[in-house]
């Protein structure tokens, strides 16, 4: 309904203000410049040299690099993931060897955690850091949501005629 009463309000707006202005001389001039341009020139130049080769080329390429990016990252994500915890595994078991007589129970038991289940300490640890990591930049990362959530609009406003009815106050200085 709220749009409604917008389009009900802006039309008039419209068609008081600027329709007399530029609607009379802007479609004269694009029906008999731009249309034909677009229909003789640029539509068969199109259909014939451009979608040739995005559909023969471009696609196909960009299809490919995809699928090659995607198998290349998840093979170095398995291959750190595997490097990680036979590091976690291996520093566990040599602080164990020489310092199990004097470390505390906990610590011993927890020691004996990540020799025992490396990969279940590497996956924690790593919920622990990007936790963290989002707690840390909570305000940044909410500002940037909001900032993409709102650029269609701004896009929208930036179009919009309405912009010059609703101005701010012009500040001179």
């Amino acid at each position: 309904t709220m749009l409604k009463v917008m389009d009900d309000h802006v039309e008039p707006m419209y068609i008081a203000h600027l329709e007399p202005l530029y609607g009379a001389h802007l479609e004269p001039i694009y029906e008999s410049y731009v249309v034909p341009v677009m229909k003789d020139t640029l539509e068969p130049f199109y259909r014939k040299s451009v979608h040739p080769v995005i559909k023969s080329q471009i696609i196909p390429t960009w299809n490919n690099a995809i699928s090659k990016l995607v198998s290349t990252s998840e093979d170095s994500i398995e291959m750190l993931h595997d490097l990680a915890s036979r590091q976690i595994y291996l520093i566990s078991t040599n602080v164990l060897k020489e310092y199990s007589d004097s470390l505390p129970v906990p610590v011993v038991s927890f020691l004996e955690y990540c020799q025992t289940q490396p990969d279940d300490f590497l996956t924690r640890l790593l919920w622990v850091a990007l936790i963290t990591v989002i707690f840390l930049f909570r305000y940044t990362l909410l500002s940037m949501i909001i900032f993409f959530v709102c650029v269609p609009f701004r896009i929208i406003w930036f179009f919009s005629p309405l912009r010059f009815f609703f101005r701010g106050k012009v500040v001179k200085v």
